[in-house]
């Protein structure tokens, strides 16, 4: 991708963080226990965010798509070591300056 060759050419000036700080968004990862409530959290840097078009009437649709949240069944937590059902979701954590779709 264009950014990753950018980002290595940068690396070594001044300007090695303009990529992340103008294009960078954080997503989150989630894992939520039905037990215990315990959330297993894990952030990703994101430069762009694919979005599912076929079927979705417009793009407020296609950013629902994007987080809704899908249930694991028979998951061990770590926090309460029992066999429960997780609820796996994805949040947007922080939004870039420029947003690429």
């Amino acid at each position: 991708m264009i950014f990753d060759k950018l980002e290595n050419g940068l690396r070594s000036t001044p300007f090695k963080c303009i990529l992340e700080g103008v294009y960078g968004g954080k997503s989150s990862s989630q894992l939520i226990c039905s037990s215990c409530g315990h959330v297993k959290e894990k952030f990703e840097l994101f430069y762009n965010l694919s979005l599912a078009v076929k079927g979705m009437k417009n793009l407020y649709e296609s950013f629902e798509k994007l987080i809704e949240s899908e249930t694991i069944n028979d998951f061990e937590c770590e926090e309460c070591r029992k066999k429960v059902d997780f609820t796996k979701r994805l949040c947007l954590y922080r939004l870039p300056n420029v947003l690429i779709i």
